[in-house]
């Protein structure tokens, strides 16, 4: 029997853990593989947000200006990886416009169907009874909403 651990468990095991290294894998994905330019400040970013996702923080804002991937890293990258983790989760994403509110959901529902997503998390699958393009829903009813600013957002708790 080979016991081996081959290259795809050790990278989907660094994409489970690592949130910066599933940011990249992200930012890949929906930018078509190429133009990631790595900076210090996204280390920073991610270690913020992963404060956040830990507990240790409860607030955070991210003052930079575009294109400094706040927006891929914040509203795709986080409620994709949060979702990876706790497919319960329920998730709201505001921006300053429904067309980029959309744009963000569009991004974050390709990320989690993507095959290399469904591998790294298993347990998490988009419903196909809740897929519309800026409320979808896991198969354990968690999932992702998208408004703007301006948008509604009574009764979502």
């Amino acid at each position: 029997m080979n016991n081996s651990v081959s290259e795809f468990d050790v990278f989907d095991s660094l994409l489970r853990t690592d949130f910066k290294s599933f940011v990249i894998k992200v930012f890949n994905e929906i930018s078509g593989g190429g133009g990631y330019i790595d900076g210090e400040y996204i280390d920073l970013i991610c270690d913020y947000i992963v404060n956040v996702i830990n507990g240790n923080q409860t607030r955070l804002i991210i003052n930079i200006p575009p294109p400094y991937m706040k927006s891929i890293i914040r509203s795709v990258a986080l409620p994709a990886f949060i979702l990876g983790h706790n497919p319960r989760a329920h998730i709201i994403c505001v921006s300053y416009s429904d067309d980029l509110a959309t744009k963000f959901a569009n991004d974050t529902r390709n990320v989690m169907t993507s095959d290399w997503y469904k591998r790294v998390f298993p347990q998490t699958r988009i419903s196909k009874q809740q897929f519309a393009k800026d409320d979808f829903e896991t198969t354990v009813h968690g999932g992702r909403f998208a408004t703007s600013v301006g948008g509604l957002l009574t009764g979502r708790g």
